[in-house]
């Protein structure tokens, strides 16, 4: 490996521009909304809000950044979190409580970035074709809908009144795969599908924990429009975990669309349809190391195998899929470098969201890697 090659993308997301304004908003100080700091900001300012309840709806059409006033705070907005007309802009939200949801209006023509981070919301709904969206350690209690972008290290759980609780749609104009890597989704007391994927772009869902409780239905849907080719989309290390058994198979392709698709290393426990699909003509589907687990092998809510557990050191041998203490790849969401270990620490002042980097690198060839980090 030739280390003179390494390229390192760092985006530190509290980084703006020489002459950015910090505009701070609590009850007693010169704004004390938060859409009035909005209204006096423009691009690159940032919006640091005391802990509290502010009865308002925003309205963010500006590169701007709005963040706690005080490290390890939070604070409440009882209304809702609009994205308008910021076509091409750069949106940062960290440590906040949407009440009323977080959406997008207007036109989007241009690359627009939305980063919502340590926060909670009762949906996200921001799947335009040119919004890349960035979810790391949220908690989203109904919907998520995204045309591209990572959600990681979230707890997405699903409300009575969606079936699916994320849809991944519509054609991205962006040239990202999508990641969703080390999330918690569904709950022991939800009915709800998991993940519909009905976009053609290129997905990772890794590493992540799906708990299913009489959902009459797989937990990730393969609904994609049409057959493809191009590089694999991946399935990989994550715990499938159902409440009571059901015959539908972990991840169902109900289009039968074919495309090229890694399948390996899940844990599928109570889906008596087994890891798949079954399609004979599927050519492009590579599957291995897929166990159908007892549900006394790994935990109900976790999804990390027990002591003991014919889940560890199940997974593929390979030396790219050793797990983080260099043991051979455990079967389900703790197994792998991307573990679900990984976004179940405790938050600190400053956190790295994801980072990718290739799990292989030929002899001479650069070391590309991408990290998205935050901090107040």
């Amino acid at each position: 490996m030739n280390y003179s090659h390494l390229v390192l993308l760092c985006c530190a997301l509290t980084c703006g521009n020489a002459i950015a304004t910090d505009r701070v908003v609590s009850p007693s100080g010169l704004y004390n909304t938060i859409s009035g700091a909005i209204a006096a900001s423009s691009d690159g300012d940032r919006i640091l809000v005391a802990q509290g309840n502010y009865a308002e709806n925003l309205v963010v059409s500006s590169s701007i950044s709005i963040v706690p006033a005080q490290e390890g705070g939070r604070f409440t907005v009882n209304g809702s979190f609009t994205v308008q007309n910021a076509n091409g802009k750069a949106i940062t939200l960290i440590g906040g409580r949407v009440l009323g949801g977080i959406r997008s209006s207007g036109s989007y023509t241009e690359r627009t970035e939305i980063r919502i981070l340590d926060s909670y919301t009762t949906f996200c709904d921001l799947d335009e074709p040119s919004i890349r969206l960035e979810l790391y350690r949220d908690s989203i209690v109904g919907e998520t809908r995204i045309s591209s972008g990572t959600i990681a290290g979230c707890v997405l759980m699903g409300d009575p009144l969606v079936s699916t609780i994320v849809r991944i749609q519509g054609t991205s104009i962006l040239p990202e795969d999508i990641w969703i890597v080390g999330n918690s989704i569904g709950s022991m007391s939800s009915a709800k599908k998991g993940i519909q994927i009905t976009s053609t772009g290129v997905f990772h869902i890794e590493n992540n924990v799906f708990v299913d409780n009489l959902s009459g239905s797989s937990a990730v849907d393969l609904a994609r429009p049409s057959d493809q080719g191009g590089p694999p989309s991946t399935i990989v290390n994550n715990s499938f975990i159902k409440m009571t058994t059901e015959n539908f198979p972990a991840v169902a392709n109900s289009t039968g669309t074919l495309f090229n698709l890694v399948l390996m290393n899940n844990a599928v426990a109570r889906f008596s349809g087994g890891v798949i699909t079954t399609i004979s003509f599927w050519t492009q589907l590579a599957q291995e190391n897929n166990v159908l687990a007892s549900p006394t092998w790994l935990s109900q809510s976790t999804g990390e195998p027990v002591n003991g557990s014919p889940l560890i050191d199940a997974g593929n041998t390979d030396p790219r899929y050793l797990d983080l203490d260099l043991t051979v790849n455990d079967v389900g969401c703790y197994g792998g470098s991307n573990s679900r270990a990984n976004f179940t620490t405790s938050m600190g002042s400053a956190v790295v969201g994801f980072m990718n980097a290739p799990r292989v690198v030929s002899q001479g060839e650069p070391v590309n890697i991408s990290a998205t980090g935050f901090d107040r």
